[in-house]
């Protein structure tokens, strides 16, 4: 069986918005900007489900916090900031073309990522999230899905296996070390919730230079397009946004899904 993760995504605030069809209209145009963009990864287009949530799922779901901070980026051009819950797991459906007519435990995790950040309900879990972070992943491992198995962590055995004396997924293995599902997910939300602290706290400078660097990925583009920049001050920005760090942590989010995935093999 396959592996997705879905991604439900949410506008902070958006009923004090006092422009909302205008932020709606932003909105929209930023699905069809990443529907085109990432096609190649998505399963399904991204869509509209309920008010102003919406929702992808891709099958590579590496990939999956890069498209939720694509979103960040689109919906700081509109200063709107956006919740987001990420669940990685499989499908109880085949794939359709519309993305609301699919199930499977990857969407129950998103649901519940997404609850976790909306309704901060971390707090009967029991799990120390900042309030400045916005952005949450839950891995399916229930004993009654095939994810246990999908995901490398063991597979379910009943009490008369004589291979394993337990039901519990057993945690990938890197280096001849066996690693927890649960520490593997909270160290991705550990590095999830540090960059999204990082984001909040840059100033709109910061944010726009951030933007473009990102798009441009010249110091020198930059300056050619804003006269008032100039290539020391876009690396101070940078530097002071903590850019580069906020990088390195969502490719370590990245291969960290992948270890969750493939067991580290």
């Amino acid at each position: 069986m396959a592996v997705y993760c879905v991604a439900n995504l949410d506008i902070v605030g958006s009923r004090l918005v006092s422009d909302r069809g205008r932020l709606q209209k932003h909105l929209l145009s930023s699905i069809e900007q990443m529907n085109q963009r990432y096609s190649s990864v998505l399963a399904a287009p991204i869509t509209m489900t309920l008010g102003d949530e919406w929702q992808f799922i891709t099958h590579k779901p590496s990939v999956a916090y890069d498209l939720v901070h694509e979103f960040q980026q689109l919906l700081w051009q509109a200063n709107a900031w956006i919740y987001a819950g990420m669940g990685i797991g499989g499908l109880s459906t085949r794939v359709y073309e519309d993305v609301r007519q699919m199930d499977g435990p990857c969407f129950h995790a998103a649901r519940e990522a997404l609850q976790i950040v909306k309704e901060n309900q971390f707090r009967k879990k029991n799990l120390q999230i900042h309030k400045l972070s916005k952005v949450y992943l839950k891995v399916w491992t229930s004993q009654k899905s095939d994810m246990v198995s999908e995901l490398h962590w063991g597979s379910l055995t009943d009490s008369k296996s004589e291979v394993a004396a337990s039901t519990e997924p057993k945690g990938a293995v890197l280096g001849g070390l066996e690693i927890s599902p649960q520490l593997l997910e909270e160290t991705i939300n550990l590095l999830i919730e540090n960059n999204e602290i990082l984001k909040m706290k840059m100033s709109d400078k910061q944010r726009k230079v951030y933007i473009e660097y990102n798009k441009l990925g010249s110091y020198r583009k930059i300056v050619s397009n804003y006269a008032s920049e100039s290539i020391g001050g876009i690396s101070q920005k940078l530097n002071n946004a903590a850019y580069f760090t906020i990088m390195k942590n969502h490719r370590m989010v990245a291969q960290l899904i992948e270890t969750i995935i493939h067991g580290g093999e």
